[in-house]
């Protein structure tokens, strides 16, 4: 799309019209998008992950409900040998995800706090995020879910 306006700028006939312009800039920028993320690539990568973890999966299955130590050794060494060619989790991402989780149980005091970079990018960069402090207690007491009231206060029998 760059070179055909280069190319249409370079002659004689004339400048590109904004209708031109534009979509050469969305082509442009859309693959840009696909070479630096690869999306197809990912997606490929997800489902093969995916396979594997079922390959698992049917082997805990197939071992039945009494495990012996050695049973976990081995689903432990497949889950490992699965995860190799795994890019690294996106460590941003996990800590929301943790954050949420926290949340939802009631432990508001295992909040790691997120800078705004982070909590932006989380999507897309893979932050270190084992320098992430815990939210201050004082804030985490503000956060916890305050008891409903008593039901037998107010209300007539009936």
């Amino acid at each position: 799309a760059i070179a055909v306006l280069a190319q249409k700028a370079a002659t004689s006939t004339g400048a590109p019209n904004a209708l031109e312009l534009t979509l050469s800039a969305i082509a442009a920028a859309l693959a840009s998008f696909a070479v630096a993320y690869s999306p197809g690539a990912k997606a490929r990568l997800h489902a093969q992950l995916a396979s594997d973890f079922r390959k698992v999966w049917v082997d805990c299955a197939g071992a039945g409900e009494e495990w012996e130590m050695s049973h976990c050794n081995n689903f432990e060494a497949k889950a490992l040998q699965a995860e190799v060619g795994e890019p690294p989790a996106l460590g941003a991402l996990v800590v929301q995800c943790e954050n949420e989780i926290a949340m939802a149980e009631g432990q508001p005091e295992r909040i790691r706090l997120l800078r705004p970079h982070q909590r932006l990018l989380r999507h897309f960069w893979n932050f270190d995020t084992t320098r992430c402090k815990y939210i201050d207690p004082s804030d985490a007491a503000k956060l916890r879910p305050r008891a409903p009231p008593h039901a037998t206060e107010g209300h007539a029998g009936g």
